[in-house]
């Protein structure tokens, strides 16, 4: 594909921020909505991986997304592999800020949609361990009102 790869990045930036619109509708979303849910975050994925300046950092937020929409649309199994990316480029790359407590919170948010509340439990402790850390108040909030909105029940 010869495409710019401004318009790779753009275009992932875009598609990451659609994402986002459609997450936020929550139960008010449709079935249509949900395949475009899945559909945008893997695209914009897939723009990430063509950009050539592309950073651990981008593809491991870009895991983390699929694995949200995978979270939000009930795919347990998906969800749960594209978590155990986010977290294990984060760690790779010995990340020790709100980019661990948010792979913490994504594994978490995966294994209770999937239903293994013991992988649920233990990264929503490494999570709050690791947002408690977090020096800046506003990222820290952040953070832990994510961890806190994983479902336990």
């Amino acid at each position: 594909m010869n495409v710019p790869p401004e318009l790779h990045q753009s275009l992932a930036a875009a598609l990451f921020n659609r994402s986002w619109d459609l997450l936020d509708l929550g139960d008010q979303r449709s079935p249509d909505q949900d395949d475009e849910l899945l559909t945008v975050a893997f695209a914009s994925k897939f723009h990430w991986s063509q950009v050539p300046a592309v950073t651990a950092e981008n593809l491991a937020v870009a895991d983390n997304q699929i694995a949200r929409a995978a979270c939000d649309v009930g795919l347990g199994d998906l969800a749960v592999a594209y978590a155990k990316r986010a977290l294990e480029r984060t760690t790779a790359e010995g990340w020790t800020d709100w980019r661990l407590a948010s792979a913490h919170e994504i594994r978490a948010r995966a294994a209770a949609v999937a239903g293994d509340a013991g992988a649920r439990d233990e990264h929503l402790a490494k999570g709050r361990e690791v947002a408690a850390g977090i020096d800046d108040a506003e990222d820290r909030a952040v953070i832990e009102g994510q961890i806190g909105s994983v479902p336990t029940g």
